[in-house]
């Protein structure tokens, strides 16, 4: 995820255009970001940084998905790759860049 953090910093334009996030983990980075969001004050620089990270759609690359477990709601109603299909059908999430 810190690959985002990078992106935001180097390559800016890029960044901006962004939309969605394919991650193994995403269930995970989800969580860490939205909880960044509620706890950082709100003057530090970034916080700003991580409210954009959190308009992204997070969720776990078609390959991986299969090993998070059904019993994790948060996982299966948050980054299920099947709630954004625009982006995971017919691709592969694993190496899409």
């Amino acid at each position: 995820m810190f690959c985002l953090f990078w992106l935001a910093k180097e390559c800016p334009d890029y960044f901006a255009g962004l939309e969605a996030f394919a991650y193994d983990s995403a269930c995970t980075a989800r969580r860490h970001v939205d909880a960044k969001v509620r706890d950082l004050p709100q003057h530090c620089e970034a916080r700003k940084l991580y409210e954009r990270v959190a308009k992204l759609k997070f969720f776990v690359d078609n390959f991986h998905f299969k090993n998070h477990k059904i019993e994790d709601k948060y996982c299966q109603e948050t980054t299920n790759p099947k709630l954004y299909p625009e982006y995971s059908e017919g691709s592969n999430t694993e190496v899409s860049p």
